[in-house]
């Protein structure tokens, strides 16, 4: 496991779809890590605008609604990154490409791996 600075992990949208959609407790997965969740102000955004026509997302919404949102600056992932970049967070991302250029800056990356299971990307 990598030593990090932070015990905070932010979800990006993807991750947050996924739990709802496979039934997966990412609150508790992240805790039993020792982590806490937060997210972004781009992916609640994001979100939002898929909830229209996507009833996962709109589901998301509702279930992670009580979670702390932090800023950063930029667009989709580029948002991401940044947030994690300046709050020294850890991402939980099931998107390669997204993971791939989180690891290239230095952040550590978590997805879940077997279906449900949390685990460090390497």
């Amino acid at each position: 496991m990598p030593r990090l600075s932070s015990k905070i992990a932010l979800a990006d949208t993807n991750i947050l779809m996924y739990s709802v959609m496979q039934k997966i407790d990412l609150i508790g997965e992240v805790k039993s890590l020792g982590f806490n969740l937060v997210t972004s102000k781009c992916v609640m955004e994001e979100l939002e605008k898929l909830s229209g026509r996507n009833l996962s997302a709109k589901i998301a919404m509702n279930v992670y609604s009580g979670i702390e949102v932090v800023g950063g600056e930029g667009a989709g992932d580029d948002c991401v990154l940044d947030a994690c970049t300046k709050n020294s967070l850890v991402l939980i991302s099931n998107d390669r490409i997204l993971c791939d250029r989180a690891m290239k800056k230095g952040i550590a990356v978590l997805n879940i791996e077997d279906g449900r299971k949390l685990t460090w990307r390497r």
